[in-house]
């Protein structure tokens, strides 16, 4: 009989903040871009009171999460991610982790499609990518038991 072989991600995403300093959720300066840029007041206001609701733990809506991170300038090209990493403080997984989390109940927890760019802002990381809102609460102890 086959045996069948069991996977689990280790990642060092949380304590590991160099992929986290080469990509970023705003959009810097880009001339021949006709997209909001990060002088753009409302997106920046948008995207800093998104980031500060989602690590303090709130529910972000829809309109609020991002929907593209970009590769730093000042860094090389992005060649390969791991299945899970942090962007300016948000968490972002593969389609591969993704599949796992949907074989559980995750509460209020929710994945959002999420694009990534190299640092161009033309080029597309491959992939499927998702935004982990997982900053909800879950009540799963019950102390009477």
């Amino acid at each position: 009989m086959a045996q069948s072989i069991k996977k689990i991600w280790v990642s060092g995403a949380m304590t590991n903040p160099s992929l986290d300093r080469r990509m970023t959720v705003f959009r810097r300066y880009d001339p021949l871009s006709t997209d909001i840029r990060m002088d753009d007041p409302p997106l920046n206001g948008i995207l800093s009171e998104s980031q500060g609701r989602y690590t303090s733990g709130q529910r972000l809506e829809e309109a609020a999460k991002p929907r593209m991170a970009y590769g730093r300038p000042s860094h090389s090209r992005i060649k390969a991610l791991p299945d899970f990493f942090k962007i300016t403080g948000f968490i972002v997984i593969s389609e591969a982790f993704a599949e796992v989390l949907r074989r559980f109940e995750i509460g209020e927890a929710a994945l959002s499609p999420i694009s990534l760019y190299q640092s161009d802002y033309v080029e597309e990381i491959p992939g499927i990518w998702w935004l982990l809102n997982f900053n909800c609460r879950k009540a799963a102890f019950s102390p009477e038991h």
